[in-house]
């Protein structure tokens, strides 16, 4: 049974009965730093859903709390959002999908659903693969055809949520926010710096599986082969 932690959820009468009835299991915790970090550990969800409050920040705040628990593994992020919350659209940038208000239980469980069946597709057990290129997320490891490959923690966290989204393309300012946190310092054309460094150590032949796209930012390729080299 998937487990889904909803934080923030202020009205739970027709949602969580729906999502009982599809077979999750639902907690509700607070925003509260103790109280979240308690019951995260003693839940160890599969999935988070926030509902974002007049508080701008709740969703970052949720982030940081969070941030050991993203370091280890991906967890797809659900945001229940309102109109107010849509513009400017940096409110809801470090979720991988959102409702808008009113939040219909049919289409809440339907999002869900879709939300976990992406994850499942980019995540096979504790592994993330692609041809021959393999990371590891339980042990923190990058290897080409069983061989290691070494990188810093930043450059193994962006290849990470690249491959964990595959096919998703991200803007530097959406990288920065959803990889590293509002606490990042420095101009986000650091991205390009970051994206240099992970195609280097992937090599001519791998290296092409993080995709730029013009105008708009980068994304690891959703269909990845690796190509062969040139003679």
């Amino acid at each position: 049974m998937q487990r889904l932690l909803f934080i923030g959820l202020r009205d739970e009468t027709d949602i969580l009965p729906a999502l009982d009835a599809a077979g999750y299991c639902c907690r509700i915790a607070s925003p509260d730093d103790e109280i979240l970090v308690s019951v995260f550990e003693a839940f160890n969800p599969d999935a988070v859903v926030v509902e974002l409050a007049e508080d701008i920040l709740l969703l970052h705040h949720v982030r940081q709390i969070l941030r050991c628990a993203f370091n280890a593994r991906p967890l797809p992020v659900l945001a229940l959002a309102r109109q107010a919350h849509l513009s400017p659209p940096r409110l809801i940038v470090g979720v991988d999908d959102f409702m808008v208000a009113p939040f219909r239980p049919v289409e809440l469980v339907a999002r869900i659903q879709m939300l976990f069946w992406r994850f499942q597709r980019a995540e096979i057990g504790n592994c993330l693969r692609s041809g021959e290129l393999t990371l590891d997320i339980a042990r923190h490891t990058v290897t080409i055809a069983e061989r290691p490959v070494a990188f810093t923690l930043r450059e193994y966290q962006l290849l990470q949520f690249l491959m964990t989204h595959r096919g998703r393309t991200f803007t530097r300012e959406s990288i920065v926010a959803q990889v590293w946190g509002y606490e990042f310092e420095g101009d986000v054309r650091v991205v390009d710096a970051y994206v240099k460094r992970v195609r280097s150590r992937l090599g001519t032949r791998h290296g092409v599986m993080v995709e730029t796209v013009r105008g708009v930012g980068y994304r690891f390729a959703a269909n990845s082969v690796e190509k062969p080299a040139a003679i």
